[in-house]
């Protein structure tokens, strides 16, 4: 069941499930059909049907270019609905993975909060200077570095793995 709202010069749309009758999803879009809402607020947002707690919230520019936020702060957000952990974070301007800085543009979290993956992306591509560490980087179950890829300009420079030094 889908209804609609008029707000200001935005167009909302709420989609709900058909047994409880709460809303699962949430579209904003401007008066050219795209994708936006104001005040830094998602665009796009799915909600558990069971709890009603976002689940997944984008944000969008308007220009129907993709997923976009600007000021350091993450385009997609993930979040467990059960224990509130965001569990992806996704950095991103007109719809390519990108961050400032020597941050990452991906991370990836488990259902714990544990880190789980980081990636450094630049306009949509995997890089990070090499002098700084690797553009790829996966943790095992304990937290500790399992993987490491060296990546500049979307292309793979090296692939070493890290040693983890044994148990006492």
């Amino acid at each position: 069941m889908e209804e609609e709202r008029e707000v200001s010069v935005f167009k909302v749309e709420f989609e709900r499930d058909s047994q409880t009758g709460r809303v699962v999803r949430e579209r904003w879009f401007n008066q050219y059909g795209h994708l936006d809402r104001p005040d830094d607020q998602p665009s796009y947002t799915d909600y558990c049907p069971e709890l009603g707690t976002p689940v997944a919230r984008r944000w969008h520019d308007g220009s129907g270019a993709g997923e976009h936020r600007l000021g350091d702060k993450p385009a997609r957000i993930v979040t467990r609905a059960l224990t509130g952990v965001d569990i992806c974070e996704f950095y991103m301007i007109l719809g390519k993975f990108h961050r400032e800085g020597d941050n990452p543009a991906a991370i990836l979290r488990t259902d714990e909060g544990m880190l789980k993956e980081e990636s450094y992306w630049k306009f949509g591509k995997l890089h990070r200077d090499p002098n700084l560490g690797p553009a790829l980087i996966s943790y095992n179950t304990k937290g500790k570095i399992d993987k490491r890829a060296f990546w500049v300009n979307g292309k793979e420079i090296i692939s070493p793995t890290v040693q983890q030094a044994p148990s006492p």
